[in-house]
């Protein structure tokens, strides 16, 4: 972006780097992941308020709903009406508050364990072989937020500041899903539901503060997700772009569809799970690793940069083969188990410092057989002759390129001189006007005497013709 100030957004990256088929293929990644992840926020609704409220169904026209999937219903038809408003400015700093409610989620849980009889006594199994594909995708959900990355850096008002901020945001989520993680572990071992607010005994006070809180904050962020979907849709169609039924319609459409999804796939869990093996690993890992290699060229070269880029990509598609949010954290550890965060750092550090090794060790052994084959073919008098002769042949590039700056120079001046001959002065124009107009009048002058002498030649012809004959009558 800070070599193409054109590109605003995500999709705008993928066509920098491979044209309409890159623009294409992120925004199918990035606005599908949206669209689940929007989903998914229904399905996280529709749980918990059926964990509160177990009783709840609904009856329409004869056929029976059943509590969470009434739920489901009801979210999304309250959420409709946010999805409806064009100006998302109020939304924005209501979803602001979703730091807060994190550490107030935080702080409920462990208020929870602590204090409101739940303890940190629970023991699962260490590592659980089956459970590392689930384990490994709800990790790689949790810190794949990358397409809106765009967006945040254009909004920034002092843009080198960026590395920054996404450092102090990494490390904070770092240090609340670790916490997360192993209080929930702690709390209820390998028994911790895909979000551990299910888990909560729902008649303490803790517990419904933290249930709560979790409530608001789909709501208030269902409609940011969907809003980049909805103008790629209108987009499509410009001719009802600005047609507000025709808005309506759109919005209303993609609110209903996703509750659809929600009631079909209704595991919270394994849902993100895919999500982050199928979408966020490409979208946050792969793509950008390989729009950045195409649009800077670094492919062309070998370096620590390229290597370390073709690291990061074997362990993006690392977790997608093997393969949310701060309330799956402990499900994704009670699926993999404890040693479920060590094995994936180990597995990263060593598909890094393999490729890595691979690599010196490809150079080194390059660099070793250009050395040998040059002092064998050249020996040691050799390499001192190549470099002589380099230098005599530099010595004459450069003599030539003086030689050429010359001639460019006499050129230049002997255009300058033309272009100057060419240019008459003011002074010399105003001359040549001046002796224009002496020229008409001497020439109007000239046609007078003509017309003058003209006359008297024809006086003259008539006096002789007198005389002529006044001498005959004589």
């Amino acid at each position: 972006m800070d070599a193409h100030p054109n590109i605003r957004t995500y999709p705008d990256v993928g066509e920098r780097a491979f044209g309409k088929k890159g623009r294409l293929l992120v925004s199918v990644f990035m606005y599908t992941e949206l669209y689940l992840v929007a989903t998914g926020f229904l399905i996280l609704e529709g749980d918990n308020l059926h964990n509160l409220f177990p009783n709840m169904g609904l009856e329409i026209w004869g056929l029976m709903i059943d509590g969470r999937q009434s739920f489901i219903i009801i979210v999304g038809l309250v959420i409709l009406p946010s999805v409806w408003v064009n100006n998302l400015s109020i939304l924005s700093y209501i979803s602001a508050s979703g730091v807060l409610a994190c550490i107030i989620i935080l702080g409920s849980i462990l208020w929870t364990g602590a204090f409101d009889g739940v303890g940190f006594d629970e023991k699962g199994t260490s590592l659980n072989w089956q459970g590392i594909p689930t384990a490994v995708s709800l990790y790689a959900f949790c810190y794949c937020a990358h397409p809106v990355f765009p967006t945040l850096y254009t909004s920034m008002r002092k843009k080198h500041q960026f590395s920054n901020v996404l450092l102090v945001c990494f490390i904070f989520c770092t240090i609340t899903y670790a916490a997360m993680a192993i209080l929930g572990y702690l709390m209820f071992g390998s028994n911790v539901q895909s979000q551990i607010t299910l888990n909560l005994p729902i008649e303490k006070l803790s517990s419904r503060i933290a249930i709560y809180t979790t409530l608001v904050n789909p709501i208030s962020k269902y409609a940011l997700m969907v809003t980049p979907i909805v103008n790629a849709t209108e987009n499509w169609l410009p001719y009802y772009y600005k047609k507000r039924p025709f808005s309506l319609i759109i919005r209303s459409t993609l609110v209903f569809s996703t509750i659809i999804v929600a009631l079909t796939v209704p595991f919270f869990g394994s849902l993100m799970s895919l999500v982050g093996a199928l979408l966020s690993v490409p979208a946050s890992i792969l793509l950008p690793c390989l729009c950045y290699l195409k649009i800077s060229g670094i492919y062309h070269k070998f370096g620590v940069e390229l290597v370390i880029i073709i690291g990061v990509v074997l362990m993006g598609i690392s977790a997608g083969i093997m393969g949310i949010g701060i309330l799956s954290v402990p499900y994704a550890l009670a699926s993999g188990g404890w040693l479920s965060l060590m094995l994936l750092f180990v597995i990263t550090l060593a598909t890094f410092y393999t490729v890595l090794l691979v690599c010196f060790i490809f150079c080194t052994i390059a660099y070793a057989a250009m050395a040998v084959l040059g002092y064998l073919m050249f020996g040691s008098e050799g390499s001192e002759k190549a470099v002589a002769r380099l230098e005599m042949e530099l010595t004459k590039i450069l003599k030539e390129i003086d030689s050429l700056k010359s001639q460019h120079s006499y050129l230049e001046k002997q255009l300058d001189s033309l272009k100057a001959a060419s240019k008459p002065r003011k002074d010399e124009l105003n001359r040549l006007e001046e002796l224009n107009k002496t020229i008409s009048a001497e020439e109007k002058e000239i046609e007078r005497l003509i017309e003058g002498s003209k006359q008297l030649k024809d006086k003259a012809l008539e006096l002789q013709s007198k005389i002529e004959n006044a001498g005959g009558e004589d």
